[in-house]
């Protein structure tokens, strides 16, 4: 297993070393995904819109992999163990037990999932009983980079709570995700959005709250937001709605899914369309 720091001060330095290295690419991807700094104020709040819903996306990517490893433990006859990285061991049982996701270190790629570079080790611990399971899971030396939010620490845990039949888990997922990007601070809170993995592929849909320090308070809502956990050259989304709305005001910001971790952007009101990509 790679070896990743479990104190906060030394994460934190390795993550300012390497931020460097990032915001060429980031800003490069900044300036892709909008043209709109040249259209005018409403797009960037588009701009703000999608960096409100990454720690969001950042949380759903390493949790479903982590809930797919877990139901490979319950499961092995009929979920499969994530392929190449994330790296995973497992102990326990069929009933009880831990699985441990690493992505590798800041020396290394890490694993590409929703348009987000994932490092570090996250931790899932599982029970099962009959048909129902709860797999819950933690952040807690898990670093992640976006073009929006640059190099991010991400803290917080997902408790995913579902019914097994056949290759289908489906249920809840709630809990917080926090990424810390020292200019920026954003908490998601989810509590009522439902999940259903099956074949290798996660459905979202339902709410969340995201609180940003930078970008003030939002709702994010999934139908359908669709994306792959297997094989690796497919973790993207790839078909579904997010609509992200600011809590203060009307600004509305609608993401229909058309192709990899991309499609057609709406704002409300106003009507304004253009393209985006995570």
């Amino acid at each position: 297993m790679d070896a990743v720091s479990t104190s906060a001060a030394p994460r934190r330095a390795a993550r300012l070393a390497a931020a460097a290295a990032l915001l060429v690419l980031g800003g490069a991807a900044l300036e892709g995904c909008g043209d709109s700094r040249r259209r005018g104020l409403l797009f960037d709040r588009a701009d703000d819109a999608i960096a409100a819903n990454s720690p969001a996306i950042v949380g759903h990517a390493a949790g479903q992999l982590a809930l797919q490893a877990a139901l490979a433990a319950m499961e092995p006859g009929t979920f499969t163990t994530p392929q190449a990285r994330p790296h995973v061991q497992t102990s326990g049982t069929a009933t009880n037990g831990t699985v441990v996701l690493d992505f590798g270190d800041l020396g290394t790629s890490g694993a590409r999932v929703n348009e987000a570079t994932l490092r570090g080790l996250v931790v899932a611990t599982y029970a099962r009983s009959g048909a129902a399971a709860t797999v819950t899971v933690s952040f807690q030396t898990l670093l992640a980079s976006t073009a929006h939010l640059g190099l991010v620490d991400v803290f917080g845990t997902l408790t995913y709570a579902c019914t097994i039949s056949g290759s289908t888990c489906a249920g809840v997922v709630s809990g917080a995700v926090t990424t810390d990007g020292g200019f920026d601070t954003t908490t998601v809170q989810t509590s009522s959005v439902s999940f259903t993995l099956s074949a290798g592929s996660m459905v979202l849909a339902g709410t969340s709250v995201v609180t940003s320090t930078a970008r003030g308070a939002w709702t994010i809502t999934y139908a359908g937001l669709t994306s792959a956990t297997d094989p690796p050259a497919a973790r993207f989304i790839s078909t579904g709605t997010a609509v992200i709305t600011r809590a203060s005001g009307s600004l509305a910001v609608s993401l229909l899914f058309t192709g990899p971790n991309q499609g057609t952007l709406t704002l409300s009101p106003g009507g304004g369309t253009r393209s985006f990509k995570l």
